[in-house]
């Protein structure tokens, strides 16, 4: 026999407090007691997608194609961490990276502890840049290179991507000729190097949410003209939410998926980043000391996905 500290009583009939491990187990299963505290749970950290670059951020477009040049943003950091042990009563704050703006990076998504012993972060894509040897920005996963004019060929290299914890995504493509900028860089594989395409690298998939598997951290098309033709089906974004980067005229991107950390189109902003938690379903629900999440319950298990900032407890 022994007295059960881990669980919560709600609605037994017993009231002396003390039951032995079978009587525990039973009254779990049968919904009569809710665990206190999930003690491990799962993690995905998905940053915030690159933006693709923006007009004028880097050099002037050519006169006879404006608004090409561009690359596209890099995907967010994708980082999956599973039995990760949390502590009852203790604050645990979810920070959502935001899409990138303006050519620039997303931003960080951090899950972490108030003493940061757990300290988790999906850095943010790289932003797409834009000219003859621009490199696209380091991020999560890299952004695209910028293209060239005609005929300049292999002025321009993508970036890659790599932090002390490890790789989170991929680089972006080449910026090539014919004004043709790189793809941004997925979670699940690199951006395409022009002249032969633009196309953003596909993101990686994750099932924390629902039990099925989700895209994220796609990236996004650069601009691929093709001098002057237009050819939007190498400017894909990544699946994952990327963005396509459009055949060149100057607003024709199209931005990252918010909530997916997809990286934006060439000309267009990156998407919000996110985080998922989830662990069985026989424990509680966390405590919101402030935000909100969206729960969702399946199989064994429930999730909770953040889309803002949030700071929560385990109770």
């Amino acid at each position: 026999m022994g007295r059960s500290i881990g669980f919560d009583h709600v609605g037994a009939t017993s009231t002396s407090f003390v039951w032995d491990l079978n009587e525990v187990a039973e009254r779990v299963q049968d919904g009569e007691w809710a665990q206190i505290g999930p003690g491990q749970i799962d993690i995905l950290v998905v940053g915030g997608g690159g933006s693709g670059t923006v007009s004028g951020s880097s050099a002037p477009a050519y006169p006879s194609f404006p608004g090409n040049y561009g690359g596209g943003g890099g995907g967010g950091g994708f980082v999956v961490t599973s039995s990760v042990s949390v502590e009852p009563f203790k604050n645990y704050e979810i920070i959502i990276g935001a899409g990138g703006t303006s050519g620039d990076n997303g931003g960080d998504s951090i899950f972490r502890d108030s003493a940061t012993t757990i300290n988790i972060i999906g850095y943010g894509g790289g932003g797409g840049r834009r000219g003859r040897n621009t490199p696209g920005s380091p991020g999560g996963s890299g952004g695209g290179g910028g293209g060239g004019p005609h005929p300049y060929i292999g002025k321009v290299a993508g970036s890659a991507t790599t932090f002390p914890t490890g790789q989170q995504g991929f680089p972006g493509g080449n910026g090539g000729p014919r004004y043709a900028g790189g793809g941004g860089g997925g979670a699940g594989g690199a951006g395409t190097s022009a002249p032969a395409g633009s196309v953003g690298g596909s993101g990686a998939s994750n099932n924390f949410k629902t039990g099925s598997a989700i895209f994220y951290a796609g990236g996004g098309g650069g601009k691929h003209a093709g001098l002057g033709n237009p050819t939007p089906n190498r400017s894909q974004g990544g699946p994952g939410g990327g963005g396509p980067g459009g055949p060149g005229n100057p607003d024709d991107g199209t931005p990252g998926t918010d909530g997916l950390g997809g990286g934006g189109g060439a000309e267009a902003d990156g998407g919000s980043g996110t985080i998922v938690i989830r662990f069985p379903n026989v424990t509680s629900d966390p405590t919101f000391v402030s935000g909100a999440a969206e729960k969702t319950t399946y199989s064994t298990f429930k999730s909770f996905t953040f889309t803002s900032n949030a700071t929560i407890q385990f109770v």
